[in-house]
């Protein structure tokens, strides 16, 4: 992969990041961690065409962190700034897993399947809850799918989530 591809995959994400996870406006300025973690995610994603990104932020007792779900046609990348309080060094981390391995999908949704409302747009807000047999678990989207390009390509995602299950 030369230079310039990996300028490319990094601006993708990042694009796709702050156009639709609402990115921009989680802080000011930018966190030191954000193009380590990015530049990470880019080298794992390498040649292979991006499907689906999503990004959000999780809190628990200690920690907060920021993830980054890349899927491509064959993988799936993990990248992750575990922040353990203000002014700490975050740990990053990006990981490269094969697609295979998924051990099972749970889907909910927000719509009725027979509804006399028409203003309604089926099948509502969808979340999936991925387990894979290596003991990752994703619940995406992380937010909201705000966009109708993103609902489509989250949609598309499931397909093909789907279809990892079958091969």
């Amino acid at each position: 992969m030369t230079q310039p591809d990996l300028s490319a995959v990094r601006d993708l994400i990042d694009g796709a990041l702050r156009a639709e996870s609402g990115l921009a406006s989680l802080w000011d300025p930018e966190p030191a961690w954000y193009e380590k973690l990015l530049t990470g995610v880019a080298l794992a994603v390498g040649d292979d065409p991006v499907a689906y990104i999503d990004a959000g932020l999780q809190r628990d007792d200690s920690t907060l962190a920021f993830r980054i779900v890349v899927y491509t046609e064959r993988a799936l990348v993990l990248g992750t700034a575990d922040i353990p309080a203000p002014g700490d060094a975050a740990r990053i981390s990006a990981r490269l897993y094969p697609r295979r391995g998924l051990a099972y999908i749970n889907i909910t949704a927000t719509g009725r399947s027979i509804s006399d409302e028409d203003e309604v747009e089926w099948p509502g807000r969808v979340t999936v809850h991925v387990v894979y047999g290596s003991g990752i678990e994703l619940t995406m989207p992380a937010g909201d799918v705000g966009t109708p390009e993103k609902r489509a390509r989250f949609l598309r995602l499931l397909d093909t989530l789907r279809d990892d299950l079958t091969n």
